[in-house]
């Protein structure tokens, strides 16, 4: 048993939140055989998928050939997190130390009494919540909580008591630890060493060149990892608040307590050298009542014009009416400076004439090509090239021959099709036709489909047999 009064890491795991997420965007999918996929390569399946031998980290080929009416969805992050943001609010009720890893899995610290118990209302309130089958597993380690958690099975909570930790990971294999690269597997799959069970075991009898491999498997076999938990939740940020002595109607004096907060704001991001995607507007009346809106900015700042601006932006969008009370700036989607992305251009226009903005670009990628190599940008004009005697009766606005990947149900009909790593969700299908067509001396029919996207584009693509093309589409 777990003692009952400690400090434990708690692993809660979702595998199954891709498919309910499509299944909720999508109702016509429930019932179907699904797979989510990621760089080529299933890495979550429905039940009924899972039924017909699909599984988990095989290639969409073998997939297709265990389940030919396998409809597969590109996995689309940005959705899942949304989706599992109550539940890590949840989780920041119980525990002041959530770490949110992906969708699919989160870390917490659990301290006092009663620690299995309260991991099981957990995750019995998890699963009433989002109607999707949650696992849960309890150590003194994040590797050892993970893997117990995968043990348990759905809707169960393993605990693993200290000194109990070996005999768990025992029959954990070898890619599945942090840390060692292929070649070192490699190496150790001709030694005839699978788990990290049997690498443990001869750990003693592996070549001294080894060492800091043998040293990291030593650990990982009694469930130490070096790992602590991160309080990453609920992300941090940073605000701060003028209230007036009485109600303000007057649109200047709350244009100047915007510029104080947002200088304000600023000041404290750069002190901590942070940086903000995010600009929150909260405005309270002379009713007591409150109103919040926000916006989410091009590229990440600590300036404080740059937040100023944003404020007044979001300040039109409430255009008050009552008496305002208080002001609020706050900034958040907080990161490092470090992960700045560098911004080559000035969306607003602001930084000079057109010919001085292309010189100074032209400047930034000689410095770049010139520390990084010739091969470390790559212009977008050599990917695609538009064939101009097509542009004069061609219907489309943009010619285009781009490879692309594309979705289908079990008739062959796109769903989904994935551009430049951006997915565009077919609403409906506007026409469809083959086309004759001769290719580098070999004759081919091409299967062509005229949809029209849920963002409202109209685009042509076609089947060539053996791959997806984006032919042209409509902004």
């Amino acid at each position: 048993m777990v003692p009952g009064s400690a400090r434990w890491v708690a692993a809660f795991e979702i595998p199954q939140i891709a498919i309910a997420c499509e299944r909720s965007r999508c109702p016509e999918l429930t019932g179907a055989p699904l797979a989510i996929v990621q760089d080529g390569k299933v890495i979550c399946v429905s039940d009924e998928a899972g039924a017909k031998g699909v599984t988990a980290s095989q290639t969409m080929s073998g997939a297709r050939i265990l389940c030919p009416s396998l409809v597969a969805l590109p996995y689309d992050r940005d959705a899942y997190m949304v989706a599992v943001r109550t539940v890590w609010d949840l989780y920041a009720l119980e525990s002041s130390t959530v770490e949110p890893v992906s969708p699919e899995l989160c870390f917490l610290v659990l301290e006092g009494t009663y620690v299995p118990e309260r991991a099981q209302e957990l995750l019995q309130v998890t699963q009433q919540g989002i109607g999707v089958a949650v696992r849960a597993g309890i150590a003194r380690s994040k590797f050892v909580a993970l893997h117990a958690a995968r043990a348990a099975g759905d809707g169960g909570v393993a605990c693993v008591p200290r000194g109990a930790e070996r005999d768990l990971v025992a029959g954990v294999r070898l890619p599945e630890i942090p840390g060692l690269t292929p070649p070192m597997l490699s190496k150790l799959d001709r030694m005839g060493l699978r788990t990290l069970g049997d690498a443990a075991a001869v750990a003693h009898k592996l070549p001294a060149s080894m060492r800091q491999t043998t040293h990291r498997l030593q650990q990982f076999a009694a469930g130490l990892d070096g790992e602590t938990v991160k309080a990453c939740w609920p992300p941090r940020d940073v605000a701060e608040r003028i209230p007036f002595d009485d109600e303000v109607v007057a649109l200047e004096r709350i244009q100047g307590a915007l510029r104080q907060c947002s200088d304000r704001v600023a000041a404290r991001l750069r002190r901590d050298r942070q940086y903000c995607k995010r600009i929150a507007l909260s405005l309270e009346f002379e009713d007591q009542s409150h109103t919040s809106v926000f916006e989410d900015l091009a590229f990440p700042t600590n300036e404080g014009d740059t937040v100023y601006r944003a404020a007044l932006r979001l300040l039109g969008r409430l255009d008050p009416k009552l008496g305002v009370m208080s002001v609020t700036v706050t900034a958040g989607e907080m990161a490092i400076g470090s992960g700045q992305q560098l911004q080559l251009l000035d969306p607003s226009g602001a930084s000079g004439l057109p010919h001085e903005r292309a010189s100074r670009l032209q400047a930034t990628l000689t410095y770049i090509l010139k520390k990084w190599g010739p091969r470390s940008i790559a212009r977008a004009a050599s990917f695609q090239r538009a064939k101009r005697i097509g542009l004069w009766t061609y219907p489309m606005g943009h010619l285009l021959n781009e490879p692309i990947q594309v979705f289908t149900t079990a008739e062959g009909a796109p769903v989904r099709y994935v551009r430049r790593s951006q997915a565009h969700d077919v609403e409906r299908v506007q026409n469809r036709w083959r086309e004759h067509e001769w290719h580098w001396g070999v004759e081919r029919d091409v299967a062509v489909w005229r949809v029209q996207t849920s963002a409202g584009a109209l685009s042509e693509i076609a089947d060539t047999g053996d791959a997806w093309r984006l032919q042209g589409m409509v902004d």
